[in-house]
């Protein structure tokens, strides 16, 4: 949801998550915007032209050149509002009839995450890994949901320790486009 502060700005907010113990009722009124809202940080890449983009770079050498400075850390996961990647873990107790399973926050990032059964992994390479996070973000929301799963707030290059910029990447795919801001 849109919110506008004090100050004027916007800011979007997830209104889905509650902190333990809370109501929505208890979250305050807000109306939605109408008209045209600009964020600061944008991505040059034209909108209308993003899927196509998305559907034809699987193969395109960005992702690799920018996985070479990728530690696979998984930092951008973890400061990111609409990452919800996880792992399930089964722990078995001595008697080997009871145990428990778990789910924690996981980062795609990291390279045990693609790990199956039998020692395959299907996204071995830090390039394949970056291309799926910008996937998860630009392409498979769009064909499921017709929207993006990026709020373009900037968290994730903020955050990244090898300097790694999502709209700069997102950039490189338009030749002649203009990074700013």
């Amino acid at each position: 949801s849109p919110f506008r502060d004090d100050s004027g700005i916007v800011v979007l907010v997830n209104r889905g998550w509650l902190q333990a113990g809370r109501t929505r009722e208890e979250l305050p009124r807000i109306e939605p915007l109408t008209g045209r809202v600009s964020l600061r940080g944008e991505i040059y890449v034209p909108q209308d032209r993003l899927n196509s983009i998305m559907a034809t770079s699987h193969d395109h050498p960005v992702w690799e050149e920018s996985s070479r400075n990728c530690l696979g850390c998984g930092t951008c996961n973890l400061v990111c509002p609409t990452c919800y990647c996880f792992d399930v873990r089964d722990e078995f107790r001595i008697d080997l009839a009871t145990g428990r399973r778990s789910r924690s926050w996981e980062s795609c990032q990291s390279e045990p995450f693609a790990l199956v059964a039998g020692g395959e992994n299907f996204r071995k390479s830090r390039g394949s890994r970056q291309r799926h996070r910008y996937y998860r973000k630009f392409a498979y929301p769009v064909e499921k949901y017709h929207r993006f799963f990026c709020t373009g707030c900037g968290r994730c290059s903020r955050a990244c320790m090898a300097g790694i910029k999502l709209k700069e990447t997102l950039d490189k795919f338009v030749p002649g486009s203009m990074v700013m801001g």
